[in-house]
């Protein structure tokens, strides 16, 4: 089968046509604008039409059991020509049509929901291509980026492979749509392979369950969840009869069915079971790699003990072949475990009953003995027992903490303190503060393992009422030693004891009790919870941690990431909802309306992703006035307060040039660059900046005969320097460019 591929320089000289073209103009030479039309509102309020199959492996059944060759296509959020068929092509019959000989999967790297499912099970379609979820159209990218790309993310892009895998052309750079549609019907007229003729209309539940058609495999979700119990159990059977790749659906569908105490018993074999008992059964004694997303996605649930029990024992089942599951099963050990050695109970009350300026007089008062070591010395002897040794490594130790990290005299500080506390334990001063103190030089000095070492000597002989700064920070570092043992193990696959997580959670629970405690120790804890799966207990950090740094800018990113994670960007429980319900505590901070602000701002871009043009504009609405409340309130803020209302007029411009509001989105267009001109080359989170809207809008208006609107828009675009008038690194078309 001989390969063709296209570059720019081929796409623009051998088959651009001019009768594509507007007359007169020749192939490559007219603006990208006019070449590739922007979709409208009403463009985008289409669905879309291809049927996109879910993963590369259906694709490769499908094709099998049709005889039809497989259609990539590639596409990128912001890029114009991207833009055009995501919005304008893939939404029409006629293209609908020209792909149907094909097997088609897309491959897209950018989010347009925040989950994939609903908290029900159900699937989430992705706004943008429909059919796939987000989850499905970015996992299968890097999967065809290995194999058929070549190095090259370019988009849009079209590769036909034939049954064997095989490329048979790859499209990209193309100048125009009728060198890609041309190229797509010689695919198959060229095609000596002929599809199989299959009927695929009247056939019942049983014999389309077997199927990996996107068609088939929608057909039988919207049965299962409106079918009866028995229905269900017995679709459920034959499902997992056909293998993981038929049953995964459903099986998620069962286990997270809301009305699962409605449902009655059937007969499985000599058990009575729901299909949510039997989805559970299957999974728990039948763990597979291809389960594994939905044991992870079961540990979430409120659980008896009975069940998480099976559970995590299914997990280290799968463990032998998955370091995931391991560490998810580890994991649920080592927070069901306690720390006896650390005595956390009482270590908390005692940081409870400690104020923050006690702790700062204490060390002001260690940090001062300094002046007085001569006389200490003196009075002590030098070959005391060490006591004289030890308070001065105290001394230096608290000063070189306090002082500025990169001046030499800091480093004199820390190894003074270092060599007084090896003196003091070498003449028999072997307590937790000497150790204490040498893990916190060991550390300066880079030296990991040894500061570890020194830390869980400390930690192991520290007492309850030590809550100093020495202490607070050998307790920093020990749950810092934890939590990267821990981090090794898993990133390498090996075992690691669920007393290790134990006691990094012990150490941590003291600590964020402590007034010492900082914002950046809540972040790293809520991070490290995250990456092991453990999203509960990390929610639960991320709440207290909250409420005592209310105006932190990681925390709020966390909490914004969890929202979307859990509940969405709209509606009950949503980004919005959460911060309305936030605003409406009387204590709230006034940093709060600038978050809120942002949560609006993101609220808006999905509804926009998902075609709701109304609750977009009134979600950038409410964020404009977020961000002029916290104007108003802390005028320091306005450098970022500007920035984000330009985006959201910019963003509102936008949809208004989509719907045909061409002067609506002229005055909306101006008031952003008036705003803040400087933001107007920042992409946006639909991968769309003011430039590249002011410069479509263009285009529009002097398609409309309004060269008035459009010469004053060009004067407010020429006014902005070279830089910021350059289109996004993505959207620099060029022969042979690499991205």
């Amino acid at each position: 089968m001989t390969v063709t591929r296209f570059s720019a320089l081929m796409a623009g000289l051998l088959l651009a046509a001019p009768s594509a073209l507007p007359q007169g103009q020749e192939a490559g030479s007219a603006p990208r604008e006019v070449m590739w039309k922007a979709p409208s509102r009403a463009d985008w309020d289409k669905p879309c039409l291809i049927e996109w199959q879910r993963t590369f492996d259906d694709a490769l059944a499908v094709a099998e059991d049709t005889g039809k060759p497989i259609l990539i296509c590639v596409n990128m959020d912001g890029e114009i020509a991207s833009e055009h068929y995501a919005g304008i092509r893939y939404r029409t019959e006629e293209t609908a049509k020209l792909y149907e000989p094909y097997v088609t999967v897309i491959a897209s790297t950018y989010r347009h929901t925040p989950r994939d499912y609903t908290p029900d099970g159900q699937r989430i379609p992705c706004p943008r291509f429909g059919g796939v979820t987000c989850g499905e159209h970015i996992a299968i990218e890097p999967l065809l980026f290995e194999k058929y790309m070549e190095g090259q993310r370019v988009a849009p892009r079209h590769i036909m492979i034939e049954l064997d895998q095989k490329e048979v052309f790859d499209v990209f750079y193309a100048f125009d749509t009728k060198s890609v549609f041309d190229q797509i019907k010689a695919g198959i007229a060229d095609r000596t392979l002929q599809p199989r003729e299959t009927e695929r209309g009247d056939r019942t539940w049983q014999e389309r369950i077997t199927s990996r058609d996107q068609a088939d495999r929608l057909f039988i979700e919207r049965m299962f969840q409106t079918a009866d119990e028995a229905t269900r159990v017995a679709m459920l059977e034959k499902a997992v009869a056909a293998g993981e790749a038929q049953s995964a659906e459903l099986m998620r569908l069962a286990l997270l069915a809301k009305s699962e105490a409605q449902a009655v018993p059937v007969s499985v074999g000599a058990t009575q079971m729901t299909s949510r008992q039997l989805a559970w059964k299957t999974m728990v004694e039948d763990p597979t790699m291809q389960r594994l997303p939905l044991m992870e996605t079961a540990l979430g649930l409120d659980l008896d003990g009975v069940d998480r029990e099976s559970l995590v024992s299914a997990l280290e089942e799968l463990g032998k072949q998955s370091p995931r599951a391991k560490s998810l099963a580890s994991v649920q050990r080592g927070l069901l475990a306690t720390s006896d050695s650390l005595q956390v109970d009482e270590r908390v009350q005692e940081a409870q009953n400690i104020n923050l300026s006690a702790v700062l007089e204490e060390n002001q008062v260690i940090k001062d003995a300094l002046e007085a070591r001569a006389r200490v010395w003196q009075e002590s002897g030098q070959a005391g027992d060490g006591s004289a040794h030890l308070k001065a490594a105290e001394a230096f130790l608290a000063r070189a903490l306090d002082a500025d990290r990169r001046a030499k005299e800091t480093q004199y500080l820390f190894a003074d303190a270092k060599s007084l506390a090896e003196e003091a334990l070498a003449m028999g001063q072997s307590s937790w503060l000497a150790h204490g103190i040498l893990a916190l030089c060991e550390f300066r000095y880079g030296t990991v393992a040894a500061s570890q070492a020194h830390a869980e000597k400390a930690v192991q002989t520290m007492p309850v009422h030590a809550m100093g700064r020495v202490a607070v920070e050998t307790l920093r570092l020990y749950a810092l030693g934890k939590r990267r043992a821990i981090r090794d193990a898993v990133r390498s696959g090996q075992d690691w004891s669920p007393e290790m997580l134990a006691e990094a959670q012990a150490a941590y629970r003291v600590l964020e009790h402590h007034p010492l405690c900082w914002e950046q120790d809540c972040v790293t804890q809520i991070d490290f919870l995250n990456r092991l799966g453990a999203y509960a207990q990390g929610g639960e950090v991320l709440t207290r941690a909250l409420q005592r740094f209310p105006d932190s800018a990681e925390l709020h990113l966390r909490l914004r990431n969890r929202i979307l994670a859990t509940a969405g960007a709209t509606g009950l429980g949503g980004l919005e909802d959460t911060y309305a319900q936030m605003l409406a505590d009387p204590d709230a901070t006034p940093n709060l309306t600038w978050f809120a602000g942002y949560a609006s701002q993101l609220a808006a871009e999905y509804h926009r992703r998902a075609g709701e043009r109304e609750q977009a504009v009134s979600a950038y609405e409410r964020a404009i006035d977020h961000f002029e409340a916290n104007l108003l309130a802390i005028p320091t803020n306005a450098t970022t307060a500007d920035h984000f209302i330009a985006i959201a007029k910019a963003g509102k411009a936008r949809m208004a040039m989509e719907n045909g509001e061409l002067a609506e989105a002229y005055a909306l267009i101006q008031d952003a660059f008036q705003r803040a001109p400087g933001s107007m080359a920042t992409v946006d989170g639909m991968g769309v900046t003011g430039v590249m809207t002011a410069t479509t809008l263009m285009a529009r208006l002097r398609e409309n005969e309004r060269e008035d609107l459009a010469s004053e828009l060009q004067t407010t675009l020429e006014a902005l320097s070279p830089e910021l008038r350059r289109p996004p690194a993505f959207d620099r078309v060029g022969p042979g460019r690499r991205r």
